[in-house]
């Protein structure tokens, strides 16, 4: 039952959560305007999409952000899990410098496969 109900949730987040790559660029360009009122970043994709599954796949970014302080971090982060179709976190690399800091964000958004690339 608890399996069952954890696959159900993570397809449902699945589901609510797909973007293009226009979608993630102006969704992370949204989210860092109001969270951290910064628009001086880079964000790269790093790679093809790759398999999750059988019906969806991920494509994964990196966002390199060079000057913000710990609470405009914890307010970044917060709100690329919790939007309605969120940015998942993958890895998070982070330096101080001085008070600011300078991030690394490892990110991924999720889509339904195209039909030629799923395998059956």
């Amino acid at each position: 039952q608890k399996l069952e109900t954890r696959l159900t949730n993570a397809r449902d987040t699945f589901s609510e959560s797909q973007m293009t790559l226009e979608e993630v660029t102006s969704e992370a360009d949204r989210i860092l305007k109001e969270s951290v009122g910064i628009d001086n970043y880079d964000l790269k994709r790093d790679r093809p999409p790759s398999q999750v599954g059988l019906e969806y796949e991920k494509q994964e970014f990196t966002l390199v952000l060079r000057s913000l302080t710990l609470d405009q971090m914890i307010k970044l982060l917060y709100n690329l899990e919790n939007e309605k179709r969120p940015l998942f976190l993958r890895k998070l690399h982070f330096e101080r410098a001085g008070e600011a800091l300078s991030a690394r964000l490892e990110i991924f958004s999720i889509r339904k496969a195209k039909p030629e690339a799923v395998k059956s």
